[in-house]
């Protein structure tokens, strides 16, 4: 009989931690696990095409608040009776954790971001889970901040498993022409640029949108794409709708658009570390998308200036406008590089690095 296993993830947002969930659960489909998939988050589209074998749960529309979503997924645990519950985000593992109280399993939780601050009860939430749970983390720079956040992890173990990224096949032209249809861009030129993130202070979402706003003013036909979520996102709005840029900034939460976003558009920026070893910045660069990051711990593995990535300090505006102008000028350096990114993420990141550790965990 083969071995069961309960993933719980907060949604399929293909360029969030569910990509690493979906590579995981494709090695596990090949090796005959009984693998299921619940997914918090009913709302956000999901395009991640998991293998025919992966079941994928989700409550109803009926079951939106927390509590209802925690019943829920109760319920399933004790339905399927899994081996293993491994959540695949912070929400996601306060929440299994509460679910399966008075449940035998064994609790795994992977977290791929540093955790924010949060109120008191997630908090205490939070303590309780971790001194029953196994933790993985993307970076040691996540293990270091569980600790001095959270006391009980101090002496405990965390295993360190660094995110992987597959081998991406583009259609740019067709990505391209969606984007510019379901935008409705009419200039064929426009300069489309994408980000992925949380939209809160430490993202620093609102240094991106200034820096278009100094592209869209050497006239550039900019178009800024911003997808996430978080409760900053009616004061960006605000702001953006303040600036000259402002219409030309589309504030698009997890929509379906991020794959043909992650292909189509001219360039990638990144303006945190909240994230080590982001998937997203890895996806767009095995995307052969040219991108202009943040240099600091997390990002230093894969932002190699101007052999993989370009550089900027952090919460500097500016210098992404200019990495941008450099960009659109110089194709021939540009193309090289993306070469020299694609190369750097597929050799040094390939996704057995990440199954085959996971699969000695569950052992």
């Amino acid at each position: 009989m083969s071995q069961r296993i309960l993933f719980v993830v907060k949604s399929l947002f293909p360029a969030g931690d569910a990509y690493q969930l979906h590579l995981l659960t494709g090695e596990l489909a090949l090796r005959n696990w009984d693998v299921h998939v619940a997914v918090i988050d009913q709302e956000v589209p999901g395009s991640l095409d998991f293998p025919v074998p992966v079941k994928v749960h989700t409550p109803g529309p009926e079951q939106r608040g927390r509590l209802a979503k925690t019943v829920w997924l109760r319920r399933l645990t004790k339905k399927l009776q899994p081996g293993i519950v491994h959540s695949w985000d912070f929400d996601s593992a306060v929440l299994s954790h509460l679910a399966a109280l008075g449940i035998r399993a064994r609790r795994v939780s992977t977290l791929l971001e540093i955790p924010p601050s949060r109120e008191l009860w997630f908090r205490q939430a939070g303590q309780a889970l971790l001194q029953q749970t196994e933790i993985v983390v993307c970076h040691e720079q996540i293990a270091r901040a569980l600790k001095r956040s959270y006391p009980v992890t101090a002496g405990k173990p965390i295993r360190v498993i660094p995110n992987a990224i597959g081998a991406q096949k583009v259609d740019r032209v067709a990505a391209r022409q969606r984007l510019l249809q379901e935008l409705g861009i009419d200039n064929p030129d426009a300069l489309i640029i994408t980000t992925v993130a949380e939209l809160s202070p430490r993202t620093r979402i609102k240094d991106q949108v200034w820096a278009a706003a100094l592209l869209e003013c050497i006239d550039y036909d900019i178009h800024l794409l911003i997808f996430g979520v978080g409760q900053q996102e009616r004061r960006l709005k605000q702001y953006t709708h303040q600036i000259r840029v402002g219409e030309n900034v589309h504030y698009l939460n997890q929509s379906e658009l991020i794959e043909a976003a992650m292909v189509g558009s001219q360039a990638y920026w990144h303006s945190h570390l909240t994230r080590p070893l982001p998937s997203e910045l890895m996806l767009a660069m095995a995307n052969r998308l040219p991108t202009v990051s943040v240099l600091g711990e997390g990002t230093d593995n894969l932002v190699r200036h101007q052999q993989t990535a370009f550089a900027t300090n952090y919460g500097a505006r500016d210098e992404f406008a200019r990495w941008t102008k450099y960009i659109v000028e110089q194709g021939t350096a540009t193309r090289q590089l993306v070469e020299q990114a694609r190369e750097h993420v597929e050799h040094g990141f390939p996704v057995d690095l990440m199954t085959g550790p996971y699969l000695d965990l569950y052992q």
